[in-house]
């Protein structure tokens, strides 16, 4: 598994990278609510921005604990 991880652990990353990075882009893009401009209440609880930050904490959290978990083992 080391020497696997070695050979091929950068490319790996990279390609798990690219494809969070296309999640990410591909739901800010659909724009999933259809909520009218004038709501301002309903449009400040959901914005794209908001869940792509949101997004962006939950995998730091779990890069976090893996780092964590990985150390401990």
């Amino acid at each position: 598994m080391y020497n696997f991880l070695v050979r091929r652990g950068t490319t790996i990353a990279f390609v798990i990278g690219f494809l969070i990075s296309v999640i990410i882009l591909i739901l800010n893009f659909s724009g999933g609510a259809d909520i009218p401009v004038d709501d301002y209440n309903t449009l400040y609880g959901v914005s794209q921005f908001s869940s792509t930050v949101l997004i962006g904490v939950l995998l730091v959290a779990a890069a976090l604990g893996i780092i964590f978990i990985g150390g401990a083992i």
